[in-house]
């Protein structure tokens, strides 16, 4: 399996999450490759399909309120959404933040639908800083030559991280079954 170049800003923005940057430049600066960040994401994707997005009203010079701006209850999207409107013609926006799950287009809109992947980028560094607690517990604590070097303090560090953001984890979506129809 390969990197998808549509996770590039999520694994960035996981990278960030946990202290684990990629300098230009420099060799293997980082301790998890792309495509270890990216199969985590993947193990905390959604998949979403015609999900309403909210609009935000714009009001010109002249008092006319168009819908120009559009938002996703949450962000955390692969850079490939599908964006459609009411006939279900796909919507090409002028701009796209898929981090943040927010879409601008140079035209009003009166009703967009958004479809595609949709990741737990908190879920996905959680998992990857238990990773790298199961480095760390290896490592111990010593002294030598009058001074002490003490790398528990890394476990504690990331320790608090981990606690900070499970609390940020979205939960799991169920699928509810009711009188032969699914909701979601």
């Amino acid at each position: 399996m390969s990197v998808r170049t549509t996770m590039a800003d999520l694994i960035t923005r996981v990278r960030e999450l946990i202290g684990d940057p990629v300098i230009a430049g420099t060799p293997s600066t980082s301790t998890y490759t792309d495509q270890q960040i990216q199969d985590a994401l993947d193990a905390h994707r959604t998949q979403v399909r015609n999900a309403p997005l909210r609009p935000l009203q714009t009001a010109n010079t002249s008092g006319t309120v168009t819908y120009l701006d559009w938002f996703a209850p949450r962000g955390g999207w692969e850079a490939s959404p599908v964006l459609t409107d009411s006939s279900w013609a796909v919507l090409t926006p002028s701009v796209s933040d898929c981090l943040t799950g927010e879409w601008t287009f140079s035209a009003d809109q009166t009703l967009v639908n958004a479809s595609g992947s949709l990741f737990d980028i908190y879920g996905a560094a959680v998992d990857i800083l238990y990773l790298t607690l199961q480095t760390l517990s290896a490592q111990f604590d010593f002294a030598a030559d009058g001074q002490s070097f003490s790398r528990s303090q890394q476990m504690a560090g990331v320790r608090a991280l981990i606690d900070a953001y499970r609390v940020k984890v979205r939960a799991p979506a169920i699928r509810i079954i009711q009188g032969g129809s699914d909701t979601w």
